[in-house]
C-alpha cells in the first residue's frame, strides 16, 4: 500500500512537472508570436505613415505650382515696376547722368 501511495505521488509529481514544463512553453511560444505580430503590425503601420508623408508633400506641391501659376503673372509685372522705379531713383541720384530725352528738350532749347 505504501508503494502504491509512493507511486502515485510520483505520478502525481512527473505529472505536475510535465504539467508545469507545458505550460512555460506554449506560454513562451504564445508570447513569441505575439511579439512577431506586434512588430509586423508597427512596421505596416510605419510604411503606411510614410507613405502619407509622401503623398502630404505631392500635394503640397501641387498646390504650390497651382498658386505659383496663378500670380506669377502678376509678379512678373510687379518685378517689371520695380526695375523701372529703381532706374528712375538711380536717375534721381545721380545728376550728372543726363537722361537721353533730357537732351534733346536742352538741344531743342538752345536752337
Amino acid at each position: 500500500m505504501i508503494a502504491m501511495i509512493a507511486i502515485a505521488f510520483v505520478g502525481l509529481l512527473a505529472g505536475c512537472g510535465v504539467g508545469l514544463a507545458l505550460h512555460k512553453f506554449l506560454n513562451a511560444r504564445t508570447v513569441r508570436l505575439a511579439r512577431e505580430e506586434a512588430q509586423d503590425i508597427v512596421g505596416e503601420a510605419k510604411e503606411a505613415a510614410e507613405l502619407k508623408a509622401l503623398e502630404e508633400k505631392e500635394r503640397i506641391q501641387e498646390i504650390e505650382m497651382e498658386m505659383w501659376t496663378k500670380v506669377e503673372p502678376d509678379m512678373l509685372k510687379v518685378e517689371g515696376r520695380i526695375e523701372e522705379l529703381q532706374e528712375v531713383a538711380n536717375e534721381k541720384k545721380n545728376p550728372k547722368r543726363i537722361p537721353s530725352f533730357t537732351k534733346k528738350k536742352k538741344e531743342t532749347a538752345r536752337a
